[in-house]
């Protein structure tokens, strides 16, 4: 099951290398019109959007759409319109 959602970036920690090289980030976020809740999640190894996170809308505070898969992983993200 994918979950899709407008979620706003609270914390980003930026975890080890996957096997390949490639970053990978555990994301602390903070769903829309839920107030306090927040959830920490890490990102697909090897996904090619790891190396836009820290830019310019994908930093903490930045609102996105978030989409994590069936594996518990977050699959995408964009900036939220």
């Amino acid at each position: 099951m994918t979950t899709t959602g407008t979620v706003k970036i609270v914390e980003l920690e930026r975890l080890t290398n996957s096997y390949s090289g490639n970053p990978r980030w555990a994301i602390t976020w903070e769903a829309v019109g839920l107030g306090t809740f927040t959830e920490t999640t890490n990102t697909a190894a090897d996904a090619s959007f790891n190396y836009e996170i820290g830019n310019p809308g994908l930093r903490v505070g930045s609102m996105v759409k978030l989409t994590v898969n069936g594996r518990g992983t977050v699959s995408a993200i964009e900036r939220a319109s």
